[in-house]
């Protein structure tokens, strides 16, 4: 056997036509251009790439960019004051805060001072509980929502699945089990710690690695016949690679994310995505059918 990859670059294409669409009808019937605001503290290295990553997408979907860029000795309060002014920034459609941060600042802390309707990345934890009561109004974390666009691009009819994800974090694992449970899955989740993890990986017909150690999973966490969703990513001298053992994995799943390449290009299509469904909640304009 070996598995069929799912790449993302296809459907982020796809929605990035769309949005820039209906981002144009935006500009056209209301008069002025949504932004999308990235909010960067310090000077990250990792940050800085990712902002520019961000703005690229912001293009691709038709919306101006702000970028924000505050000194690494900025107190909780100029930074809190900071994500006040963009929220009641008009122009504003969706705020992203850049982590990791630099201390003594607190990502959680910072994160309620989002309004929860310009968090684009789904981090404020109104969203994170309007997720967790299936509530429609949710935007969801951008990462595990393109890992689903993917899933659904198999086909596999999800309801009544065993789905294992390994990982727990909120931005993805987390999140991503909720969303599993919103398609009737039955959920594990387990994580680096757990014990016996290949026996459990095993069982799953949908298996989701989201840790940040390269190469943790292995053919032998692979039920033969699993669709295999790679969420790592982990920067080393010879490249990128993700949470999977890609030769091993591959032999045995049906189909899987390569890393890079997989739900990595995805994503930000999804940031931009819930973008314009931030929109469509605070205008009376109609932003198109990529929100159906």
């Amino acid at each position: 056997m070996s598995a069929v990859p799912l790449r993302g670059h296809l459907l982020a294409r796809s929605l990035y036509g769309e949005i820039k669409a209906a981002v144009a009808r935006i500009e056209v019937e209301g008069g002025w251009l949504p932004h999308i605001a990235v909010v960067r503290i310090g000077d990250n290295r990792d940050t800085q790439g990712y902002a520019r990553t961000l703005q690229k997408a912001a293009r691709q979907a038709g919306f101006g960019f702000k970028p924000v860029q505050l000194p690494a000795t900025s107190s909780a309060d100029a930074a809190i004051a900071q994500l006040k002014a963009l929220n009641a920034e008009e122009t504003v459609a969706g705020i992203l805060l850049l982590t990791p941060l630099p201390p003594p600042l607190q990502t959680a802390r910072l994160h309620w001072y989002l309004d929860p309707d310009k968090d684009i990345d789904g981090a404020h934890p109104e969203n994170l509980g309007r997720l967790m009561s299936d509530s429609q109004e949710a935007l969801v974390p951008a990462t595990p929502a393109a890992g689903m666009a993917l899933l659904d691009q198999t086909g596999l009819e999800l309801k009544g699945k065993e789905a294992v994800v390994i990982g727990r974090s909120l931005t993805v694992g987390k999140p991503l089990g909720l969303l599993l449970l919103q398609h009737h899955c039955t959920v594990s989740m387990a994580h680096s710690r757990t014990t016996r993890l290949a026996d459990v990986a095993s069982k799953a017909d949908v298996l989701c690695v989201a840790v940040g150690q390269p190469h943790l999973v292995t053919g032998k966490f692979v039920k033969p016949g699993a669709i295999v969703l790679d969420f790592g990513t982990t920067y080393l001298e010879a490249g990128v690679t993700g949470d999977c053992e890609p030769e091993s994995v591959s032999a045995q799943a049906a189909a899987f994310t390569p890393v890079p390449g997989g739900i990595g290009p995805l994503t930000n299509a999804m940031l931009m995505r819930n973008a314009l469904q931030a929109l469509k909640r605070r205008t009376q304009l109609n932003p198109g059918s990529v929100l159906a």
